[in-house]
């Protein structure tokens, strides 16, 4: 797609876009989209605003390269000036076609383990004010027939079909009364959880609804083949609006017509030799840096038991942190993945430590509200002994986001194959540690009734831990406060209880930016 001449109202244009995701009355030529609040949930969908409301295909990491209001303003007008890029899929009413790259990895995973529940989501809310069970049940209908996504089913031939509408009957709803207890609760999603779904049924979404004198707790149990973070979130909104429209007698809103996830799956696969031949040089040099300190062979690809340690930040660390970086304009994931990467040096020796996270992959046009697994696994070096101070590793980590972005629309396995099999290395045996954050889901201001996503703080619901043998999971609540919860295989060294101290001990030293790092805690090359 050819970019268009800016129109003359660009400025206007960009910030009423910011003010409105960014819920900021005001924005500035100065204004650092980051430190207003925005991350990259919220970059993702202001990309994909711009592209839709410019008719362009401006690049993913645009944002994330230019963060200040005026200097994006002045990028996206070089970009609309003469640029070019590719179009994304187009909508039609196929209801049947090839897994995405993302689910192809998924269904290879659940060929060889069997029915598993090792790729079963769940998702759980508080409801306020609380609402009779029908009317939530006859809302997530509505929601579940409203997105394609949300009824696939998939065949052994690499094939996938969207299913008929459901009728009511067949949503799957438990209502436990009188469930106080945390204790019994947990057992209850539990049990749930461990049923694997049928994938071949077109229906996956189960619902259990926990009533109680104190509050109501709805518990959604997923599928990853057709949910990734941001569609639990458009799933949450529709299911609040649903309600309200069922409980006041409003006719729904039909949803606009654009791109399905089959139309997406489609588009990606004709595209997808032309996406890895054009980031090859990018992922020589990350496979590159990586080796360097590192000898074939890891832990990586295969399914074992877990142990979980779960502690929180400091809050006057996490105060200090999180005032420099968002000043910086850095965002809490690149602060305290920096974080996690220091640490993890601190207790391996190693120079350099592959981070690997989700990276949310709806730059196209279109596909903001489509419900589907859009989301790809990446790869980041955090060159920790190429820091001398936190704030050198914490600018090294964002611009390594920035650049992997720019590649993050064919799932990590498909990216590195070809440049780690030319130094005989395995894609898994450069992830050190695999990174995510979580904040948690509120429904927007004036939703009735109101979704709050509430977390367990237990052991791992399914104690196997399948890919990568390490993975930290940052959690931010509404307070402010961050959790870090990490899960290792029983057989990696170190062991979770010793990354989780070296990661509380590393974020001590984060809170002074320029503070030199002691010559002990870089790692040596």
């Amino acid at each position: 797609m050819t970019a268009g001449p800016p129109p003359p109202d660009l400025a206007a244009t960009v910030r009423r876009a910011w003010q409105e995701l960014l819920r900021a009355s005001t924005v500035t030529g100065r204004d650092d989209f980051f430190a207003l609040g925005g991350h990259s949930m919220l970059a993702s969908r202001l990309m994909s605003r711009l592209r839709r409301e410019l008719g362009s295909g401006l690049p993913v990491g645009l944002i994330f390269e230019h963060p200040v209001f005026g200097d994006f303003v002045d990028q996206v007008r070089v970009c609309l000036a003469g640029a070019t890029d590719r179009s994304g899929p187009v909508a039609t009413d196929r209801q049947t076609g090839p897994v995405s790259a993302q689910q192809e990895e998924l269904l290879r995973v659940e060929a060889v383990l069997g029915p598993s529940p090792v790729h079963n989501v769940v998702v759980a809310v508080e409801v306020t004010p609380r609402v009779e069970p029908e009317l939530l049940r006859r809302a997530l209908h509505r929601v579940v027939n409203r997105h394609p996504g949300l009824r696939l089913r998939f065949s052994d031939d690499g094939q996938q079909v969207v299913g008929p509408p459901l009728a009511l009957s067949e949503v799957v709803f438990e209502v436990v009364e009188g469930a106080s207890s945390p204790a019994a609760v947990r057992t209850a999603v539990r049990r749930r959880h461990l049923r694997p779904h049928d994938l071949t049924s077109g229906n996956l979404v189960r619902a259990q609804l926990f009533r109680s004198e104190q509050r109501d707790l709805l518990v959604l149990h997923l599928h990853h083949l057709s949910v990734d973070g941001v569609s639990q979130a458009v799933l949450l909104d529709d299911l609040s609006t649903a309600c309200r429209e069922l409980r006041d007698g409003i006719d729904p809103v039909p949803p606009e017509k654009g791109p399905s996830y089959l139309d997406y799956a489609r588009w990606q696969r004709a595209h997808l030799d032309d996406l890895v031949a054009r980031s090859r040089q990018h992922w020589r040099r990350v496979v590159g840096d990586l080796t360097r300190d590192r000898a074939p062979g890891g832990p990586a690809g295969r399914a074992t038991r877990c142990r979980r340690e779960v502690l929180t930040l400091a809050p006057e660390t996490t105060a200090r942190l999180r005032r420099w970086t968002r000043a910086d304009g850095v965002t809490d994931f690149v602060a305290f993945s920096s974080v996690v990467a220091h640490g993890l040096s601190r207790v391996t020796g190693r120079a350099r430590i592959g981070l690997g996270t989700l990276v949310d992959n709806r730059t196209l046009a279109g596909l903001e509200r489509t419900i589907g697994p859009f989301g790809t696994s990446t790869l980041l070096v955090a060159d920790v002994a190429g820091a001398s101070t936190p704030r050198e590793l914490v600018r090294a980590v964002r611009s390594e986001l920035v650049a992997a972005r720019r590649w993050a629309a064919a799932p990590l396995g498909a990216m590195l194959d070809g440049p780690c099999a030319e130094l005989g290395f395995e894609p898994g045996d450069l992830v050190d540690v695999v990174t995510t954050l979580e904040q948690p889901y509120r429904s927007e201001p004036g939703a009735s009734p109101t979704l709050v996503q509430v977390s367990d703080e237990g052991e791992p619901l399914v104690d196997t831990i399948v890919g990568a043998s390490l993975t930290v999971a940052l959690h931010v609540a509404e307070n402010g406060a961050v959790r870090v919860g990490v899960e290792a295989a029983d057989d990696h060294r170190p062991g979770a209880a010793a990354v989780a101290g070296a990661i509380s001990a590393a974020a001590r030293d984060f809170a002074v930016a320029d503070h030199p790092f002691a010559p002990s805690e870089v790692a040596l090359p």
